[in-house]
Order: C-alpha cells, then sequence, then structure tokens
C-alpha cells in the first residue's frame, strides 16, 4: 500500500502547474531547436542544460525531456514540409 502512496505522491509532484510550465518552455525550445536543419534533440538538450541549474530535479529532467522529445519532432518538420530531412533520424 506503500508503494501505491508513493507513486500518486510521485505522479502529483510532476503534474504540479509550476511543474508544467517548464514542460511547455521546454517543448517550445525543443520545437524551435529542432526545426533548424543541423541542430539535433542531442544538441537542444546540450543547449537547455543551462538553463536547468537553478531549477529543482523535477523540473530540470521534464525540461530536458521535453526539450529532446520535441527537438526530435522539430527535426521532422522539415522533411514533411520540403522533402529535406533536418536530422539524421527524420531521414527514414
Amino acid at each position: 500500500m506503500d508503494v501505491l502512496l508513493g507513486l500518486t505522491n510521485g505522479f502529483a509532484d510532476v503534474i504540479a502547474p509550476s511543474n508544467l510550465l517548464f514542460l511547455v518552455g521546454g517543448v517550445v525550445i525543443g520545437m524551435v531547436l529542432g526545426a533548424i536543419p543541423g541542430l539535433t534533440a542531442t544538441m537542444a538538450i546540450a543547449l537547455v542544460l543551462p538553463l536547468t541549474y537553478t531549477l529543482t530535479p523535477i523540473q530540470s529532467l521534464t525540461m530536458m525531456l521535453a526539450a529532446y522529445n520535441a527537438g526530435t519532432f522539430g527535426g521532422s518538420m522539415a522533411a514533411i514540409l520540403i522533402g529535406t530531412p533536418g536530422t539524421p533520424a527524420a531521414a527514414a
């Protein structure tokens, strides 16, 4: 029963409104960086990392995960729109 309570508290911490703000910020940054040809999702993580030094661990991990996932999707934007892959992952 303690495991279920801990899991519930963990999800409640992650979906707090302040953490969702960092999630949206990470998505926006990742999407912009991923849409620029030549910048990959890994580069988005490298550029977001200095922004996360003063945040809590939950906020920083949420922001970096959002930037990585949005950067992967943003890399496919050039492949979808003009037929030229912007990242190696979008070549397939």
